[in-house]
């Protein structure tokens, strides 16, 4: 890793602002805020998640690491599209252990099953692998037929990074180039 330099930790603290504010509007947009154990959650609080690159020519850049769903979270899913693939959806259920829903409440219940892929075992109706795959088949059809709805976050958040790196231009760039130069420049005299 290069070492730091102020426009280096500028840029890092303009990723992690960037980074914060994503998941500030994923939690403020949607029916329910982001799961605490969330894997995107996870992938932009972790110490990695922004990283500053050198370029060609010593160019500095941003580079934001999140899941690779995160473009879909934002863009949604429209009617009619594609079904999503089953494996998706089972391990969707699998990371929330869900099962059919509560005969008494109507919502998801939560359970520890066993989850197969595909059923092919001579165990009979009703299994844990079965219902899972009944779940999924369920959940797909679902998301086939409503969509899903889009969660903007991904224009404003890099709207909110390029506001704070013009600010940073603006008002400190000047100094810090000077300061530089006055360090790398031997002093004339006359």
């Amino acid at each position: 890793m290069a070492a730091p330099t102020p426009l280096r930790d500028a840029l890092q603290a303009i990723g992690r602002a960037v980074a914060g504010d994503l998941l500030r509007r994923l939690d403020a947009t949607g029916r329910t805020p982001l799961r605490p154990n969330s894997a995107l959650k996870r992938a932009l609080l972790a110490p990695d998640a922004v990283r500053v690159v050198a370029g060609p020519g010593g160019n500095l850049g941003l580079q934001l690491f999140a899941p690779d769903y995160l473009p879909s979270v934002d863009a949604g899913r429209r009617p009619f599209a594609r079904k999503v693939p089953l494996a998706a959806i089972l391990r969707f259920i699998q990371d929330r252990n869900l099962r059919y829903r509560a005969p008494t409440t109507g919502r998801f219940a939560r359970a520890r099953v066993r989850l197969r892929a595909v059923n092919r075992s001579p165990i009979g109706e009703g299994t844990p692998a079965q219902s899972v795959n009944k779940l999924a088949f369920l959940i797909q059809n679902a998301i086939y037929r409503r969509g899903i709805r889009a969660r903007p976050v991904l224009l404003p958040a890099f709207a909110l990074g390029q506001d704070l790196l013009d600010r940073y231009l603006d008002e400190q760039l000047l100094a810090v180039l000077a300061a530089e130069l006055d360090a790398r420049l031997p002093l004339l005299t006359p």
